[in-house]
């Protein structure tokens, strides 16, 4: 049967017939042995004792076990002699622990039947639910009344701001169920962009002016203004496809429309950011060659035109004789008529531009007429003594859906 012995035991105190050595640090019997023996030790510890005798006792107050030490002459060590007893029944429920901290604030998520638009205002990350179309976006730029609604379901469109801008002549239309607002410059001037996109864009230069006729013979006519568009649908210069819509960002645009040449002068010419148009070629004078230029000037050899802009000048392969200036449509020689214009409606109105100034003629006793306005035309050929006309100026538009 195991024996426990008293905690923290003083020199000389007994216990079931164990007498405590405070010396020794042990509990020694005080019963009677065989012969020529001696009581056994028993020990209460944590460690087993040192220098032990075969039959000391050893309880492990740690482990709660008691050990024997055995010598059975060959080699001696402590073997237990506990008997481990059946595990308690589970003990009562602890106290309930104290409550953890707050955790963050959840993203917001908003229900509603319709969906948010650029002046719904909230934190970055935000959701929104539509619950009729169940289409859920969230808020990935939060810009006070201008923010950006990203739809994150499987649907497709975002509610973000669209392309805003100013300057030059503003105007609206809707076409074909889209609205669009151009911006005209009939001038140089500024475009501001406070918010960005993509627009379309026609962008032409000034028309060259027609050649003199110093009396020698007649004077050819100017090539028209360099003439880029991209608006869906309609052509480039020099029979060309529309060009790539221009991506733009926020910032400060200025726009140079090129004035019209005055006779027997280049063009000058129109640009919009990355698009330049070249003004249109010269008229040559009796005897002398056209002009280059985005359409060629008219001339004994016609000026070149600049692909994607226009077409060379007429020839007309004489020293005295006269050729039409070259055009944004088709190429003209001689004194045919301005039929080579490029149409466009990118202000929801046709519009002939870039027409190629004719050639001068017998039957003019007069200078030769100019170019119109803010539509890039070359200026016509003098004849009878009398100078060219001037070039036509040139416009930029921009167009973009709002």
């Amino acid at each position: 049967m195991a024996i426990n012995f008293p905690n923290s035991p003083s020199d000389g105190d007994t216990h079931l017939g164990f007498t405590y050595n405070a010396t020794l640090g042990v509990w020694k019997s005080t019963g009677s042995g065989g012969a020529g023996g001696g009581g056994a030790s028993v020990t209460t510890d944590d460690a087993a004792p040192s220098n032990p005798s075969d039959g000391d006792l050893w309880w492990d107050s740690d482990g709660g076990k008691m050990y024997v030490y055995y010598d059975d002459g060959v080699s001696s060590q402590w073997v237990s002699v506990s008997v481990p007893g059946a595990t308690g029944s589970t003990g009562p429920a602890g106290a309930d622990g104290a409550d953890g901290a707050d955790g963050a604030d959840a993203t917001g998520i908003t229900k509603s039947t319709s969906d948010p638009a650029i002046t719904t205002n909230g934190t970055l990350g935000d959701l929104w639910l539509n619950t009729t179309s169940g289409e859920m976006y969230a808020l990935t730029d939060a810009t006070a009344n201008n923010n950006v609604w990203t739809n994150i379901g499987e649907g497709a469109g975002n509610i973000a701001p669209g392309l805003t801008a100013s300057g030059g002549i503003e105007s609206t239309y809707t076409l074909n169920n889209t609205n669009y607002k151009t911006h005209t410059f009939l001038s140089s001037g500024t475009l501001t962009v406070t918010s960005g996109g993509t627009v379309e864009y026609l962008v032409i230069a000034g028309g060259g002016g027609g050649g003199d006729d110093p009396g020698t013979g007649w004077g050819s006519g100017g090539g028209a203004g360099g003439y880029r568009s991209s608006v869906t649908g309609e052509n480039s210069g020099g029979g060309a496809s529309a060009e790539t819509p221009l991506a733009i960002s926020s910032g400060t645009y200025n726009i140079i429309v090129g004035a019209g040449g005055a006779s027997a002068a280049d063009g000058s010419d129109s640009v919009f950011s990355t698009i330049t148009s070249l003004g249109g070629g010269s008229g040559g004078n009796p005897g002398d060659n056209g002009g280059s230029g985005g359409s060629g000037g008219g001339g004994q050899a016609g000026g070149s035109g600049t692909t994607g802009q226009g077409y060379e000048g007429g020839s007309s392969g004489s020293t005295s004789g006269a050729s039409g200036g070259g055009a944004g449509g088709v190429g003209v020689s001689g004194d045919a008529p301005i039929s080579n214009f490029v149409t466009s409606s990118i202000s929801n109105t046709a519009v002939n531009y870039a027409n190629g100034g004719k050639g001068g003629t017998n039957n003019i006793t007069t200078a030769g007429a100019s170019g119109d306005a803010n539509e890039g035309d070359g200026g016509e050929g003098g004849r009878s003594g009398y100078n060219g006309g001037s070039g036509g100026s040139g416009i930029v538009i921009i167009r973009y859906a709002t």
